[in-house]
């Protein structure tokens, strides 16, 4: 027998020979290529030496010579043919065969040139021949028959190599890929079919063994897995059946096994349960660890009879019990000792819950203070509960199998019996208050739900009804009712008494306030009685207040408040609010922060009157309570909520304020902050926060300050706003810096320059000479009128400009009198402005809707009253010069002080002697020099910082500043 590689030795011997004659061919073309560049180096030179010669025959037109040398050329073995022609192109000579120059294998074309010292002349032109033929014919020959020869037994032996190859490797290899990959994809075997016995023959008979030897062994494997698995699934059909866990106990070692769905049962991994008897025992409740071993002693001690069963609960993963029923067997050897106990657990924590549900249920329908009964379809009563004898006064064996209409007092109609059922019959829940009647004949109210009992197929099999004496909160409804209407009649009559008070107050005060106010801003007040006048402003600002807080609360209690949301331009509205603010601190010597985050927008729809209203009550308590530190105003808007937080570092709030700050006259803190305040502000500020569906809290602690947290449900919004000028703050001129007022447009046609006219009309003497003599200084020209008809006839004569118009007057009331006024054709423009003391919505929304142009509040404060005043009226005003960094006053010609004055008060200053420094401003004033009135107040304040601004105003700009500046 041969082998593989005697086999394949064999083959490759012809084709090592084949290679050698391919050798053989290639050392032959060489030979050739050699013979062929010595052929063309002989035909060169030949070239170059000839061409020197023929260049001196052509000179010299020696044509003999020429050819002569011409013909010895031709006679040279390697040369084909020679030919030479002159400068003209003419043939001179020729040697050869005469073919021309295209038919030879090889020539070459050279100039004839004549050089001599002087001169270099092209004569002529030399052409050379050579050819190949017989060297090339042999080698073409012998290349032809040795290529063949070579090609056909390459063809040959490729041929047989590729067969011999396929036989004995490619095909018993592709068999065994083709074998394997069934068997890696089907898991089937075919075996290989070869018939070889050399090594590939061996490696295919040790492979189909090996296959075989796979599947006998495969099916004997699988066979046994399947009854293993039909085993196992009939094992875990019974065990998945029970939804139970098994356990196995080796009481030989002492270990526990357990499955799965056990450790599962209480909240575990598989594996992670103890797999020792004491560490299983610490599962199991302190309380029930006793019984658990009582039982299972019992059970071994009758050797195996029966089945042991136990209940007890069992502490889960998370350190929750669970309630848990185990069942088992024990095994025993022939001496009679327990050597296995295996069971199952089954949960029970679901029929322990259900079944402490359904005891709590029924220990509930037992002891319900409420009527609960259940029907049939007919209906007819199956059950009732001891609460339906207590309060119907039938017993169950009275009512059982009776209709409920035994309850029925005759109270409600046909159609409430109607509706009634009508929802039932839907399948819906109905509720609703019965007045039914009890066994003695008492009527009695009833809360009422009747619900219909539904089977798993949706249909309505009874009817539980559950209800509630409500007799006693019926008839404590009615008391309400009634001490509702009697309170509705108090609060009536208190809002008419509190409306009619407030006029009546506001009136006087209103002379009281103008007046206070012209003394203030009069330049022949003296000095030393501006405080007086200031205690009167304050007292009357005080008691305007209180009014207008008791009328808030009032309105509160009542529900009068009502709220007009308009566009208001929030970055305007807060900066005015925290100027306010940072005054009252500065004067107190505290901090105050306002923080405005960029999510803030700049107009929301808001009730400017109110929203002020609110922040002036938390800011004002914040800088009232705090002597020491800081408050803080901080402002943010999210999610359509304004949210404004207040904070403070004051003394805070006590536990007990806390509970009640938001009640009425409630007031927190020392006694020293009690007496600033009514203790109102608070509770105004919850109701109308409340009104605007917001929120408030407060968090405090005594000694840690307050924080006040605001949320208001106000919308963005993206109108322009339309600035009302008489309510600008920013267009209110201080009354101090006016020295009167021009025209900014002539007056009518034909109408002498003249002053502008205006009529205040109040039945109150003091209101209207409080007017006049704060206008008439002013340059108008002012004429009073004491009621209605006093003023429609004296405006007829007189020709106002603008009218101020009381609204409360004997006869005619100012609207009447308004539409009197403007009823005239000269007079139907004619500004008409609403002076009132009704601080009432209504009352000016009504005024202005019937026609009036304005609307001020008494007492009037004056700075209003001037911009409402520009805003109807074609003027500007004329200011005296102010220092805008002092705050005072003077005229056009500003006053002049003594330097030396000066420095002796920057002197006093700086040695903090305030006594000096009234000294100086007595001597001022006996000089006959004005002094102003805040230089006094400066020095009663110790506020030392402004007055030396002053100074340093008032020195010339080059003398030395005092102290050293």
């Amino acid at each position: 027998m041969r082998s593989l590689q005697t086999k394949l030795l064999l083959y490759y011997i012809p084709l090592m020979t084949l290679s050698a004659v391919a050798l053989l061919i290639v050392q032959e073309m060489h030979s050739y290529a050699q013979q062929h560049a010595a052929l063309v180096e002989n035909l060169n030179q030949t070239a170059d030496v000839q061409q020197q010669a023929l260049a001196v025959g052509l000179w010299e037109y020696d044509r003999e010579a020429t050819r002569r040398l011409v013909e010895e050329t031709g006679k040279l073995p390697f040369i084909h043919g020679v030919r030479v022609f002159d400068a003209f192109g003419e043939e001179v000579a020729r040697a050869g065969d005469g073919s021309t120059p295209e038919d030879p294998a090889l020539f070459v074309v050279r100039p004839i040139v004549h050089k001599d010292q002087f001169t270099e002349e092209r004569v002529g032109r030399l052409i050379l021949s050579a050819h190949d033929r017989v060297v090339r014919a042999a080698i073409k020959h012998n290349l032809k028959t040795q290529a063949l020869l070579v090609a056909v037994m390459m063809l040959v032996l490729i041929s047989v190599t590729w067969v011999v190859t396929r036989r004995l490797i490619l095909e018993p290899l592709q068999q065994l890929r083709e074998s394997i990959q069934e068997v890696d994809r089907r898991n089937r075997w075919h075996p290989v079919r070869w018939e070889s016995r050399d090594e590939i023959g061996q490696v295919v008979s040790a492979y189909n063994a090996l296959q075989e030897s796979r599947i006998r062994m495969e099916r004997q494997l699988k066979e046994q897995a399947e009854a293993i698995e039909e085993e196992r699934n009939r094992f875990q059909l019974a065990v998945d059946g029970t939804n139970d866990g098994l356990w196995d106990w080796n009481m030989q070692t002492n270990r526990m096994v357990y499955s799965p769905r056990l450790a599962t049962m209480l909240g575990y991994q598989a594996g992670e349960l103890p797999e020792t008897l004491e560490a299983w025992s610490e599962l199991i409740h302190p309380d029930d660890l006793e019984e658990v071993w009582r039982v299972t002693n019992d059970y071994l001690a009758t050797r195996g009879k029966g089945t042991y069963q136990n209940t007890l609960r069992m502490r889960t993963k998370l350190g929750q019990w669970r309630w848990i029923t185990a069942r088992g067997k024990a095994l025993f050897d022939h001496a009679g000792k327990p050597v296995r106990f295996v069971g199952f657990n089954t949960d029970i924590e679901n029929r322990k819950k259900t079944e402490d549900s359904l005891r709590k249920l029924s220990r509930a329908v037992e002891q319900s203070h409420g009527t609960i009964l259940i029907t049939d379809l007919e209906p007819r009563i199956e059950f009732v509960n001891p609460a339906f004898t207590r309060i119907t006064g039938y017993q169950p064996e009275e009512a059982l199998g009776h209709n409920p209409s035994i309850l029925k007092s005759g109270m409600h109609d046909a159609a409430f019996y109607r509706d009634m059922w009508d929802t039932l019959l839907a399948g819906e829940v109905w509720t609703g208050e019965l007045l039914n009647r009890s066994k003695e004949g008492r009527l009695f109210w009833e809360y009422s739900t009747i619900s219909p009992v539904k089977n798993e197929e949706g249909e309505i099999t009874h009817y539980v009804a559950i209800k509630e004496d409500i007799t006693s909160r019926k008839e404590a409804e009615e008391e309400l009712i009634a001490a509702k209407k009697a309170a509705e009649s108090a609060n009536h009559a208190k809002s008419a008494f509190l409306a009619n008070m407030s006029h009546e107050l506001r009136t006087p005060l209103n002379a009281i306030s103008g007046f206070a106010q012209l003394l203030k801003h009069s330049p022949k007040m003296p000095d030393e009685l501006q405080d007086h006048v200031n205690r009167i402003l304050r007292g009357g600002d005080y008691l305007l207040t209180l009014i207008n807080d008791i009328l808030d609360l009032s309105k509160v209690e009542v529900g009068r408040i009502e709220l007009h949301p308009e566009n208001l331009d929030l970055f305007n509205f807060l900066r005015e609010i925290n100027e306010m603010i940072q005054l009252r601190a500065e004067q107190k010597g505290i901090l105050f922060h306002y923080r405005a985050a960029p999510s803030l927008p700049s107009q929301i729809q808001a009730d400017p009157k109110r929203l002020r209203q609110i922040l002036l009550n938390l800011l004002g308590n914040a800088v009232k309570f705090t002597d020491q530190g800081e408050v803080t105003l901080d402002a943010r808007y999210q999610q359509g909520l304004l949210m404004l937080d207040v904070r403070d570092t004051g003394p805070g709030i006590s536990q007990q304020d806390l509970a009640r700050i938001f009640e009425p006259f409630v007031q927190s803190g020392d006694n020293k902050y009690r007496s600033q305040g009514t203790g109102l502000g608070l509770s105004i500020t919850r109701g109308i926060v409340e009104l605007m569906e917001g929120d408030i809290q407060v968090h405090s602690d005594p000694g840690g300050g307050a924080h006040f947290q605001l949320r208001l449900p106000l919308e963005k919004s993206d109108e322009r706003l339309s600035n009302d000028p008489g309510t600008d703050t920013e267009n209110r001129p201080n009354p101090e810096d006016l020295a009167g007022y021009r025209l900014t447009r002539p007056l009518a046609s034909g109408e002498a320059d003249r002053p502008l006219r205006l009529m205040v009309v109040d039945d109150i003497a003091s209101n209207r000479i409080m007017l006049t003599y704060f206008l008439e200084p002013l340059g108008f020209e002012v004429e009073e009128a004491s009621d209605g008809e006093a003023c429609v006839r004296q405006a007829l004569k007189f020709l106002p400009d603008l009218v101020l118009m009381d609204m409360r007057m004997p006869g005619l009331n100012g609207l009447e009198t308004m539409n009197a006024l403007h009823a005239i054709p000269a007079m139907r423009d004619l500004p008409v402005v609403i002076v009132s003391a009704s601080v009432f919505h209504e009352d000016s929304a009504s005024a202005l809707q019937q026609g009036a142009t304005a609307y001020l509040h008494k007492p009037v404060e004056l700075g209003k009253l001037l911009a409402t005043l520009k805003a109807l009226l074609p003027i500007e005003w004329e200011l005296v010069q102010r220092h805008s960094d002092t705050g005072l006053h003077q005229t056009e010609a500003a006053q002049q002080y003594p330097v030396e004055w000066l420095k002796e008060m920057a002197q006093a200053i700086a040695m903090g002697n305030a006594k000096q420094l009234r000294n100086l401003l007595e001597q001022l004033k006996q000089q006959g020099i004005f002094v102003p009135a805040i230089l006094r107040t400066w020095v009663d304040s110790f506020d030392y910082d402004h007055l030396l601004a002053w100074i340093e105003q008032q020195l010339p700009a080059d003398d030395e500043r005092p102290l050293g500046q």
